[in-house]
């Protein structure tokens, strides 16, 4: 359904206060692909990276993964700043550890010198056990605001 004639279409049904209040409530996504989050933050795919904005001022962030920047943006909306911050800086570790992995594994293949292979084979395997730590930690906390956001789901569709 196209953005405008949804809005007109609930415009018919609401009244400007009840969509006002769902519009901080909703994430959604625009035709042009920009996602909509509390009426506050923008997401746009820029560049291969999820680009955050806050509405109105000059923040913005920059995330690899999609639920990473959704994640943020719900902990900003909760006012838990410290651990925003921390899946901000989880992401970016996240990233370097992929693009680590990547180099290590290009000069595995590249090199017959043994002892260099041995080298390489221990960087990837620290690799990947760094990428499994830390998406073990964004996974805790997208689980937890995913919960959050059902949760108030429920309280407003109850009302």
């Amino acid at each position: 359904m196209h953005k405008n004639k949804g809005f007109h279409i609930l415009k018919k049904i609401l009244n400007k206060e009840k969509i006002q209040k769902y519009e901080k409530e909703l994430i959604y996504q625009d035709d042009d692909g920009t996602f909509r989050l509390y009426g506050v933050f923008t997401i746009n795919k820029e560049n291969g990276y999820y680009t955050v904005r806050k509405i109105g001022t000059h923040e913005e962030k920059s995330f690899s993964e999609l639920k990473n920047s959704v994640t943020w943006v719900t902990l900003e909306q909760r006012n838990r700043f410290a651990d925003a911050e921390r899946v901000h800086l989880l992401d970016a570790l996240l990233s370097g550890a992929k693009e680590s992995s990547k180099i290590h594994e290009n000069l595995y293949k590249k090199t017959k010198d043994i002892e260099q292979r041995s080298i390489y084979v221990t960087k990837l395997v620290e690799d990947r056990f760094k990428q499994k730590s830390i998406t073990d930690e964004l996974e805790e906390y997208v689980t937890s605001c995913k919960r959050w956001q059902l949760k108030q789901f429920s309280l407003s569709t109850s009302k």
